[in-house]
């Protein structure tokens, strides 16, 4: 008899327990309510839904929530995304919220959307109606390369849209018309009067405090740098204490990437090694990086990482194509540097090297020797090979290429 009796207990315990399962999976909710997006930035917006009040709470607990987002009206392509709990949203004690953070997406485009809940079986649902947002547009400042690039996990900056050129005779300052744009001998003619254009800089020298772009010399009539340390914010910063006639023409616009955020850039940002690669742009070698958001353009192909430079080999066209689609080329511009003359048993006279070979582009950070900055760091690339992640640093009294980057605002 007590045999009997457990046997009995037992299957009303099972019973009543898939009874509670078939509730909780056929549960019926009255209303699912997509609510319009908040917080909507360029590549980002917060989708929220609620759900009516149910008396056995299955909507509750027992089902799950969900959002369809698509960048057409048909939703074809369409992403789903698993909602959670709002807290965040206006209490309503007869309504639970629940949202998520959609990202990814792309400046200035039209999304829709949809919220909807399931029973956990899926073979209840209930959708909310379909609604819209448009992202922000990407505002572009003038000077700048199409593409926003990470150089730290709360940060992005544009690039300039070529390398910094100067004019002595006028004092002018500007960015190369052409991304793959380089100056190479012409940089031998530097001076202080010179009518030509240079596009190769010793560390700092903006031209303020003495530090001048045409500084040759290799000894202490002709100083490097801010004394005092890394450029970061001072006026020994090409961008920060020069106007760009072609980009924006104002001061303070434009500085130049530090140690830290090159590294990140490089080695930290979200895919950061699938984001760069040694490429040839109508026979001028250099490396491309290419932007957060990066999509290659329809019949492009690009192979990632540090190969040769006719790794990828492009057209101008196909370039127009690249950059269009916010990609950066920085050339191998090489560097001007000192050779021994025995005549003044020193090195002071100049010459130029690797030009079309290697890329050395100046950083905002310093190295310290014997409690003094003593040499700047840079990134560069040759062909199959490239120091890309800020570690290098070399002679301040060296001239080497300038590529400004400026804030997103």
């Amino acid at each position: 008899m007590k045999k009997l009796f457990r046997t009995i207990l037992l299957l009303s315990v099972i019973s009543l327990l898939a009874a509670c399962e078939r509730d909780y999976q056929y549960e019926t909710y009255n209303e699912c309510i997509t609510i319009e997006a908040t917080d909507v930035t360029r590549t980002s917006a917060k989708l929220y839904l609620y759900l009516g009040y149910s008396s056995s709470g299955g909507a509750y607990y027992n089902s799950k929530k969900f959002f369809k987002v698509s960048d057409n009206i048909d939703f074809q392509n369409a992403q789903t995304f698993e909602a959670e709990r709002a807290y965040d949203y206006v209490y309503d004690s007869d309504y639970w919220y629940f949202s998520y953070e959609v990202k990814d997406l792309k400046p200035n485009t039209r999304y829709y959307y949809y919220a909807f809940v399931q029973s956990n079986n899926g073979v209840n649902e209930v959708r909310g109606e379909t609604m819209s947002f448009t992202t922000k547009p990407l505002n572009i400042p003038t000077g700048a390369a199409k593409g926003l690039f990470s150089v730290s996990s709360t940060k992005q900056v544009f690039f300039a849209k070529g390398n910094l050129q100067y004019q002595a005779s006028t004092g002018t300052w500007r960015f190369a018309e052409n991304q793959y744009d380089y100056i190479g001998d012409g940089n031998l003619n530097v001076s202080a009067t010179y009518s030509g254009w240079i596009d190769l800089f010793g560390f700092g020298t903006s031209g303020y405090n003495g530090r001048y772009p045409y500084n040759t010399w290799d000894d202490d009539t002709e100083p490097y740098g801010n004394p005092n340390g890394d450029l970061d914010g001072t006026n020994y910063d090409w961008g920060v204490y020069n106007a760009i006639s072609n980009g924006g023409n104002q001061k303070g616009l434009w500085r130049t990437m530090s140690k830290s955020e090159c590294n990140y850039l490089f080695t930290k940002r979200t895919n950061a090694s699938q984001l760069y690669g040694q490429a040839q742009i109508a026979g001028t070698n250099g490396l491309i990086i290419l932007p957060d958001d990066w999509v290659t353009p329809t019949g492009i192909s690009f192979n990632s990482g540090i190969q040769y430079y006719t790794t990828n080999t492009y057209t101008l066209d196909q370039w127009a194509k690249m950059e269009q689609a916010g990609a950066v080329f920085l050339p191998a511009a090489g560097g001007r540097c000192f050779r021994f003359n025995s005549q003044y048993s020193g090195y002071n006279d100049i010459e130029m090297r690797d030009v079309n070979v290697e890329g050395y582009y100046r950083l905002s950070t310093v190295n310290w020797y014997n409690n003094k900055p003593s040499m700047g760091y840079i990134f560069n690339f040759m062909n199959n090979d490239g120091s890309l992640g800020g570690s290098n640093y070399g002679s301040m009294e060296m001239a080497w290429s300038v590529r400004l980057i400026r804030n997103d605002q």
